[in-house]
């Protein structure tokens, strides 16, 4: 079963995926398809740090940009190298496996030592999750942020459809 995230239950996690499936299978021109952080455009996840939004609130991210976001809290040494490490364009390997990912990027530095150098990104969706933490994200009566949304979701000006359409 899921962990807490965010200040979201396990519960409210699993029925915004559920209710994000269902969104993204009916609207599937809102599925994105490259990560926001590394750029990668395989395996990608349809992340979310507010479930409040499972279908505005997605945040496209490859599988091990995906892991290492939720690890943040827990690792915040490997947190902080990885989006340094992003920001200056390394690549890594493709990873499939939650526990892989743990293994070779947060108990050890074999990822690290295997990644790629590329251009330089820049600031990435990381840097904003980063410095914003989101912990008080899904405390009741807390707003989604506007900024969130507008910079690293969907476009507001895209049309969503109404809950009568979903």
């Amino acid at each position: 079963m899921a962990r807490s995230y965010n200040s979201f239950s396990p519960e409210f996690r699993d029925a915004a995926g559920r209710e994000q499936g269902r969104l993204l299978r009916r609207h599937p021109e809102h599925r994105q398809t490259a990560c926001r952080a590394c750029t990668a455009d395989y395996q990608v996840v349809q992340h979310l740090e507010d479930y409040r939004e499972p279908l505005r609130g997605i945040v496209g991210l490859c599988f091990r940009c995906h892991v290492i976001v939720h690890e943040r809290f827990e690792h915040q040494d490997t947190w902080t190298r990885y989006v340094t490490a992003i920001t200056q364009g390394a690549a890594f390997e493709p990873a499939t496996n939650w526990l892989v990912v743990l293994k070779d990027t947060v108990r050890s530095t074999a990822a690290f030592d295997r990644s790629v150098a590329g251009p330089a990104r820049g600031a990435t969706f990381l840097d904003v999750i980063g410095e914003n933490r989101w912990l008080e994200l899904g405390a009741p009566g807390s707003p989604p942020s506007d900024l969130y949304l507008a910079e690293w979701a969907l476009p507001t000006a895209l049309a969503l459809p109404s809950r009568g359409e979903q």
